[in-house]
């Protein structure tokens, strides 16, 4: 692949195959793939970090496949800057889903114009990354726990991809959602998928993309409109197309570890969920210890009945692993959690404890096993 000194891809089109590059990088070759107009919002500390790639196609005018180099603006994170992209859509007759760029920490500001002009079924689809700045520590972190906080709040559904090329993935996903006037946030890691560059392999090149998104509308129509869908079920079920569009087998919660564990942790975030599934994988091969890990992709909505049937009937003790808001001792993962369980077990139900953290801490492997040991 054509490649700038530090990843940045030249040409739009090369990316196919195996790649080096970032996962933001191949969601923002998504959007610029689908999307007629992509709008996108300055990360804190870094303006252009979000939409370098698509600025550097656009300069370069790479068409994508519907033969168009997509109209890009870039915004300030302010209140009413979401005003723009209403503006638009009250004027234009496209019906392409429009890409959004943002940082997590810039929902805040979008936030109130969306519940004041009752605006939950947009043809948005939400790239957002976990990324803010933390004063005490002068640094980028990856918060969670914001983002997810305002989409709970504005009802909208949230996918979470676990490796670059999931990104990818949910990317397709998320804007053929946003086709159907369904707004997704495919919410992912802001320091590690954007700043971080490797190999990765099978990437979907720009065809094969819009083949794929063309196929899963076509799929989430007939399906919509030909089941008796709930909205909590809705997410899912096009998850489950996905899978049948792309032969991936991604599912809302995803489980590793012992068949028999009597104690399981469940975590949320890109790259902490991969972390997790490997170590605890591990460690029940090789120590056969009775431990499980579940990882969530789908936080919002949170399907009880799909998540309760994940976890073995031999679990005692579930520890929901999860970043806080600031002010609060609990997370909100925690009480979906200990909800389901309570609602699809009644009394058997499985004790539930957490291990929190605010969004300046780093999970790595390390750190996970000092978790793990603690209740083990």
């Amino acid at each position: 692949t054509v490649a700038a000194p530090f990843g940045l891809p030249l040409d739009l089109h090369e990316l196919e195959g195996t790649v080096l590059t970032s996962a933001h990088i191949l969601a923002a070759a998504a959007s610029y793939t689908l999307s007629d107009r992509i709008f996108s919002y300055a990360a804190p500390g870094a303006e252009s970090l979000l939409d370098s790639a698509p600025q550097l196609w656009k300069t370069f005018q790479k068409k994508n496949v519907n033969g168009i180099v997509p109209e890009l603006t870039r915004l300030e994170v302010r209140s009413g800057a979401l005003n723009t992209i209403l503006g638009y859509l009250d004027s234009s007759n496209n019906d392409a889903p429009i890409s959004v760029f943002i940082p997590g920490s810039a929902l805040s500001y979008i936030a109130p114009t969306l519940i004041a002009h009752n605006k939950n079924n947009l043809p948005l689809a939400f790239q957002v990354v976990a990324l803010d700045y933390d004063i005490e520590t002068s640094s980028l972190v990856s918060n969670f726990s914001l983002p997810l906080a305002i989409a709970r709040n504005l009802g909208f559904s949230v996918v979470t991809p676990f490796s670059g090329l999931e990104a990818q993935h949910l990317s397709i996903l998320s804007l053929a959602l946003a086709k159907l006037n369904i707004p997704t946030l495919n919410l992912y890691d802001g320091p590690s998928f954007t700043r971080a560059s490797g190999t990765i392999n099978n990437v979907l090149g720009t065809q094969v993309v819009s083949n794929a998104y063309n196929r899963l509308v076509a799929a989430l129509n007939f399906k919509f409109a030909s089941e008796n869908i709930t909205s909590i079920s809705k997410i899912s079920v096009a998850l489950d197309a996905l899978n049948e569009t792309l032969g991936t087998s991604y599912k809302p919660f995803e489980y590793a570890g012992s068949k028999t564990p009597s104690t399981v942790f469940v975590i949320y975030g890109s790259v902490e969920s991969n972390l997790l599934l490997n170590l605890v994988e591990k460690l029940a091969a090789s120590t056969g210890a009775a431990i499980g890990a579940v990882a969530i992709r789908i936080p919002l909505p949170f399907e009880s009945a799909t998540f309760a049937s994940v976890i073995p009937e031999t679990t005692r003790r579930v520890i929901v692993i999860g970043q806080t808001v600031e002010g609060n001792n609990t997370t909100a993962l925690k009480s979906d959690v200990s909800a389901s369980l309570f609602l699809e077990k009644g009394i058997n139900a499985p004790t539930v404890g957490d291990y929190s953290y605010p969004p300046t801490t780093v999970i790595d492997t390390t750190a996970l096993e000092t978790v793990i040991a603690s209740y083990v």
